[in-house]
């Protein structure tokens, strides 16, 4: 089953939108992949990564619930739209920066954007609102300095890295595409 016919079952099952990431992805590649650990969707300057079958599965055990299934990958659509809003090569130019507070910097205030981008869509889309609480919450304090700490270590992947080098980097999360 391709990630479209995965697409149509959950609107038919939730009643919400989500054939909408087709309209909002606007030709941006959409890989249905399999992440490692707990991630649900990656993008890229490239492509967006998003592991359905993970997904349906915490759906289907009760771990996330379908508006958060379609936050998740309006948030990887905002992100990638993000980075070309920017440009790639100052999105490269911040992430791989050696400096620690831009990077840190840079990459909480588009996590907080991707947040607040995926609930405008997801109400425009779906005519309701998707809690604030259940968004990651990164302008609270405490949750943005535990964020800030998870960064410090993702850092040196990072550092004066190329382009070619950051989608390694991203590649090393994906355990296959299906």
């Amino acid at each position: 089953m391709n990630f479209i016919d995965k697409l149509q079952i959950m609107s038919e099952d939730s009643g919400l939108d989500f054939m909408s990431l087709l309209k909002l992805s606007d030709g941006i590649k959409i890989n249905d992949v399999e992440l490692v650990q707990t991630t649900f969707g990656m993008a890229s300057d490239e492509e967006i990564f998003i592991d359905f079958d993970k997904i349906m599965f915490a759906i289907s055990q009760g771990y996330i619930d379908y508006d958060k299934a379609l936050f998740i990958m309006y948030h990887e659509v905002a992100h990638h739209k993000r980075i070309h809003k920017l440009g790639v090569k100052e999105h490269m130019n911040r992430i791989t920066n050696p400096d620690i507070k831009i990077f840190i910097d840079y990459t909480l205030n588009e996590e907080i954007f991707a947040d607040r981008w995926a609930s405008f869509v997801f109400y425009l889309n779906n005519n309701r609102e998707y809690p604030r609480i259940k968004t990651q919450c990164l302008d609270d304090k405490d949750k943005s300095d535990k964020y800030k700490k998870k960064l410090m270590g993702v850092h040196p992947l990072f550092i004066g890295k190329t382009k070619d080098d950051y989608h390694r980097v991203i590649k090393n999360f994906i355990k296959n595409v299906r």
